[in-house]
């Protein structure tokens, strides 16, 4: 996947990187004229002091968001220590219907993974369904490092 950095006003004053995504329309595999924009800005990063090893791999790691019964490839929004990066997806269906699906998703899980797509860890954001136009969610991830036996 490429991008390539590109200043936006932002709300925190920071350059951004803007990601397209790859999801046709929210909610997945549901058709339809596009009614708003949902917004999603992730970073700058901080990394745990004890983990200062990870201060040296900005946008050397990768953070995957894929909806709940979306089959197409995650999104990958390249993560960084000095700039915010930057995805809107389309949602095609009213905010009633979008706000049923949130529910019954029930948490969106972020992977976050390397440049050869290596899992590294996962953070989940549970209250993913509390979302609407009114109240925006602004949550710290703490990534727990994930196990494949």
């Amino acid at each position: 996947m490429s991008y390539r950095p590109i200043k936006i006003n932002s709300s925190s004053g920071l350059p951004r990187i803007k990601v397209k995504s790859k999801v046709a329309g929210l909610p997945p595999q549901c058709p339809g004229r596009v009614r708003c924009n949902l917004n999603i800005a992730v970073g700058p990063v901080e990394w745990n002091p004890l983990h200062s090893q990870h201060q040296s791999l900005d946008e050397k790691l990768t953070l995957q968001l894929q909806w709940w019964g979306d089959e197409a490839e995650p999104t990958e929004l390249p993560l960084s220590t000095t700039r915010e990066t930057f995805t809107f997806f389309k949602v095609t269906r009213s905010l009633k219907t979008l706000q049923c699906y949130l529910t019954d998703m029930g948490a969106l899980t972020l992977t976050l993974v390397d440049k050869r797509g290596n899992v590294l860890g996962a953070a989940s954001i549970p209250g993913i369904k509390r979302l609407s136009k009114e109240n925006p969610i602004r949550e710290v991830a703490t990534f727990i490092k994930v196990f494949i036996l």
